[in-house]
């Protein structure tokens, strides 16, 4: 049994029996171990990742789809993370400011992503909205068992839910549709404080 918040947040799960999923995660484990299919699970959540991007950047009738269809296109040849990682985040920076022009003529303004803490209302609502996606995709990912730290992507680190990281990729353009639509008109400059 999982328990999870109203709004979607795990809270935590009640097993019956210990090592249920032991080969599920065993499964898990040794794909992270094999570059080969790291490489393979890591490039086709990138390339979804992208090709959602580009649709969005595409919907909005602004630029930036060629750098991401250059990324998508290049991560096809990566034979390793980091390049792989360079060529998404060339691809962010592109959708990032196809998102900026977007925005424009709205009430909010968009320079850059920044999250870390996030300095204005659009960085706040994108970081809320990934968070929120985030648990969404932890209860999916606990509920399958999975081990939330184990992913194939993002560099693993203690503490760090990797997988969960991964798996929020494809989906971070229904985050990112979302978030805009929010900005452009849902939410006033009046509904945040600093």
């Amino acid at each position: 049994m999982i328990f999870s918040s109203l709004r979607g947040g795990f809270r935590g799960s009640l097993l019956a029996k210990p090592g249920r999923q032991v080969m599920r995660r065993k499964q898990q484990y040794q794909a992270m171990d094999d570059p080969v299919r790291c490489m393979t699970v890591a490039r086709a959540l990138v390339q979804a990742k992208l090709r959602g991007h580009g649709r969005l950047l595409r919907q909005w009738r602004v630029p930036g789809r060629h750098e991401i269809a250059d990324g998508l296109l290049a991560s096809h040849h990566c034979l390793d993370l980091n390049t792989l990682r360079g060529h998404e985040d060339a691809a962010a920076r592109a959708f990032f400011d196809g998102l900026r022009q977007h925005l424009e003529g709205s009430l909010f303004v968009f320079e850059q992503r920044r999250q870390h803490p996030p300095p204005d209302p659009v960085n706040s609502v994108l970081s809320l909205v990934y968070t929120l996606l985030l648990n969404e995709v932890e209860v999916g990912a606990t509920a399958a068992g999975l081990d939330v730290s184990g992913g194939f992507y993002h560099s693993a680190e203690d503490g760090r839910p990797t997988l969960l990281m991964d798996l929020v990729e494809p989906l971070r353009p229904l985050a990112d549709r979302f978030s805009a639509r929010l900005l452009k008109s849902e939410l006033a400059p009046d509904d945040f404080q600093t």
